[in-house]
């Protein structure tokens, strides 16, 4: 759940700049990445929790089926010890990046 919940925030935020009323600016567009690189690193950091860095294989798999015309099909998520450091890093590096840079260099 917390990797599928990793790549649809991005997704989401997107969502919610197209669906914002009124005219875009730079201080939305960084207020509202600042929030979901704020959530994306509370649930990298929460991924910590059920992981456990002495088995070696994939952890945190997640499935779902396809339905419809695919029938069989799978869809599958998971990660590794590398993954989960690379996960932390990213969202970390982000969010301090995001934060340095100045409202004005963020122009539409």
């Amino acid at each position: 759940m917390l990797l599928s919940l990793l790549l649809l925030i991005p997704f989401l935020g997107a969502l919610a700049l197209i669906l914002w009323p009124g005219s875009p600016s730079s201080a939305r567009l960084r207020d509202v990445s600042i929030v979901l690189l704020v959530i994306q690193c509370l649930a990298s950091f929460a991924l910590l929790l059920p992981f456990d860095a002495a088995d070696a294989g994939l952890q945190l798999v997640e499935q779902a089926r396809w339905r419809g015309r695919s029938l069989g099909r799978q869809a599958a998520v998971a990660t590794s010890v590398i993954g989960i450091v690379a996960i932390i890093v990213i969202a970390a590096v982000l969010q301090f990046l995001v934060l340095i840079v100045p409202v004005q260099s963020m122009a539409l």
